[in-house]
């Protein structure tokens, strides 16, 4: 199991606040963070994207995947 975590650099939310979702695998994870940067939101909105994610392996509590946005 990995859990996503999102956010912006300026308004963080906190920790799990910034949780997106979890998912059985790394590959799908990194899919969702692409996906949901891209759907509308209940008002119809593209967000902005994140500026950083990580991807934690639940199984060992440990980080997987840190992403930052490159401007």
């Amino acid at each position: 199991m990995y859990a996503l975590f999102a956010g912006d650099v300026f308004y963080p939310n906190g920790g799990w606040r910034d949780l997106k979702g979890v998912y059985q695998t790394l590959t799908q994870a990194q899919e969702a963070l692409a996906r949901i940067q891209s759907e509308p939101d209940e008002h119809g909105d593209v967000p902005d994207a994140f500026e950083w994610a990580h991807v934690v392996d639940l199984r060992r509590a440990h980080l997987v995947w840190d992403w930052h946005r490159q401007d």
